[in-house]
């Protein structure tokens, strides 16, 4: 189970967040990820958040209700749905399988986790992969490489989604060779 409180650390320093109530639970999202916790959890998030002196308090939400912090504005959001159509717009058909490698270090940057889409290579942050630990999907697909991961739960439902990095593949390529030689 993914703890609230852990993503409520991670997303205190990002530029924008986004709440987003349901009637079973909440999206939380920073632009990197989006994840679908229960209520217990989300009301964690909330209450972690909410006792950082350097943050800016959200509000009490009634399902449907959709709460956006960041650099420029802390609003409600009532002209849109952004989680909602993000959610929606995903094409189940379209995503391919990915496999997710044990590799999470490339010499010189930062720590990535290679994966596999098709027959490419992509990397996203190894900082989020507690979260595929915690989420334990059933599957994880993606539509190519600048498309999020996938998570998806045993009836196909998104459990969450995670931002690839952008990177040449033919330079994730070369630092393999260099690693393997």
């Amino acid at each position: 189970m993914l703890k609230g409180k852990k993503l409520a650390q991670m997303f205190r320093t990002d530029n924008r967040i986004l709440v987003k109530r349901l009637e079973e639970g909440y999206w939380l999202s920073n632009t990197y990820v989006l994840v679908r916790v229960g209520n217990k959890e989300g009301s964690k998030f909330i209450g972690k958040w909410n006792d950082y002196k350097t943050t800016d308090f959200i509000p009490h939400l009634n399902p449907g209700d959709t709460y956006e912090i960041s650099s420029r504005r802390t609003r409600m959001v009532e002209d849109s749905d952004p989680l909602g159509d993000l959610i929606k717009s995903i094409d189940k058909d379209s995503l391919q399988k990915v496999t997710i490698t044990e590799l999470s270090k490339i010499s010189g940057d930062e720590s990535r986790r290679i994966y596999r889409c098709g027959d490419r290579l992509g990397l996203y942050s190894n900082k989020y992969q507690f979260i595929i630990e915690e989420l334990k999907p059933s599957e994880i697909k993606a539509e190519g490489l600048l498309s999020p991961l996938v998570l998806l739960d045993k009836n196909e439902d998104v459990m969450g989604l995670i931002m690839p990095l952008r990177a040449d593949e033919d330079e994730i390529k070369e630092k393999l060779k260099k690693i393997a030689s």
